[in-house]
């Protein structure tokens, strides 16, 4: 077998022939051992890689989870703020001219006859 690339058996059967020199396999397990020890290491960067990057999204995600909290309450103190304000009176008084203003002073005046009149008068009208 020494000349010969496959032994006799391999060669009847016409199949590759596993009986090679020890220098050929030496040189195969070397060169795949060395390629296994450069894909492990590679494979170890990536998982480190891979670890570090979960653990950034998962803190990005907590802290995206307590700012919608804080959001959420926010526009929940000021809805209720807002819902104090809706008060149909408070907007009522606001918008008025001083022509209806003249108006509402004349309808007062109209309706309650001590209207715009101070405390002694009004007593003093009561007592005639």
């Amino acid at each position: 077998m020494e000349g010969h690339k496959r032994c006799a058996e391999c060669s009847r059967i016409g199949r590759k022939c596993v009986n090679l020199s020890w220098e050929a396999l030496d040189r195969t397990r070397d060169e795949y051992r060395k390629k296994v020890e450069e894909d492990e290491e590679e494979l170890a960067k990536l998982l480190a890689r891979l670890m570090r990057d979960k653990k950034i999204l998962r803190q990005a995600d907590n802290r995206a989870k307590q700012k919608s909290e804080c959001l959420a309450a926010e526009l929940e103190a000021s809805s209720a703020m807002d819902q104090d304000d809706d008060c149909p009176a408070a907007d009522a008084c606001v918008n008025l001219s001083p022509a209806v203003w003249t108006t509402l002073d004349f309808v007062n005046s109209a309706t309650d006859p001590f209207y715009g009149l101070g405390p002694d008068t009004a007593l003093s009208g009561s007592s005639s």
